[in-house]
């Protein structure tokens, strides 16, 4: 089983509301408990002010997105923003153009291509657009195959609700995006039946009018407990001998 390395968080939580601050809040605690195992993990924020970047003169919440983009980046998290690309069906130029409103606002530090298309020539021209750094790939299906793409991408294989998902054979999978997640959801089983590398997970169930990204779950903390758990070594005691001579050593072995 792959071990898990990503979680990809579609932070799309109302600022204005007690549950949007409370999420807000509760994600830059598990960045920093998340800190120590960077290198192995990663912990990759979606920006999402309106379907995309907005003009800064017309967006009241600038600021606030602002300041959370550079706590998150404080913490070791990365904030990349939401690209809408309609599977294919929205221009170069305005792609081009949402990218560039969201670095010159310095909101992120990536990018993830939502609905991206599942023809290789269109999402390598996205990952040839975000020049090195880091983006993610959402295909909005599940997706069997992709090609072999660079270090700093990222895929969705499956975006679907975590009955559907479960009913399934098991299947390799990279990153996955569920929906209808129970509360005590078993993640180790779950983590072993997708055979994935990240996860991130709603309780939401998707139905007309409901964010199903809209606040972070009752199990996130015991996802992230998880995550650094598997990404943080154990250190065991052994006896080196070496020319005849022993001494105590300590090896590092993944859970």
């Amino acid at each position: 089983m792959p071990t898990p390395t990503n979680i990809i968080v579609p932070a799309y939580f109302p600022w204005w509301t007690d549950e949007g601050k409370q999420s807000y809040a509760r994600l830059l605690k598990s960045a920093e408990h998340l800190a120590p195992t960077i290198g192995r993990t990663q912990l990759l924020v979606v920006i999402n002010p309106n379907s995309g970047p907005v003009p800064v003169a017309s967006d009241v919440y600038h600021k606030e997105r602002l300041s959370f983009s550079m706590d998150l980046r404080m913490h070791k998290a990365v904030p990349i923003g939401y690209v809408s690309t309609k599977y294919g069906a929205r221009s170069v130029n305005d792609i081009k153009r949402d990218m560039d409103m969201y670095v010159q606002q310095t909101l992120v530090r990536g990018f993830f291509f939502d609905e991206a298309s599942t023809d290789p020539a269109n999402y390598k021209q996205l990952v040839s657009m975000a020049q090195g750094v880091m983006c993610v790939l959402n295909f909005g299906v599940q997706v069997e195959t992709v090609d072999p793409l660079p270090p700093n991408v990222f895929a969705i294989t499956a975006e679907t609700d975590y009955a559907s998902f479960m009913d399934k054979p098991a299947a390799v999978n990279k990153n996955v995006l569920l929906h209808g997640v129970p509360s005590d959801v078993d993640l180790k089983a779950l983590f072993a039946h997708g055979s994935m590398t990240g996860l991130y997970g709603s309780q939401r169930a998707l139905e007309p009018g409901v964010n199903v990204w809209g606040a972070l779950p009752d199990f996130w903390e015991k996802l992230v407990d998880y995550i650094k758990k598997v990404n943080s070594p154990t250190r065991v005691p052994v006896k080196i001998t070496l020319n005849g001579v022993t001494w105590d050593g300590l090896v590092e072995r993944q859970e």
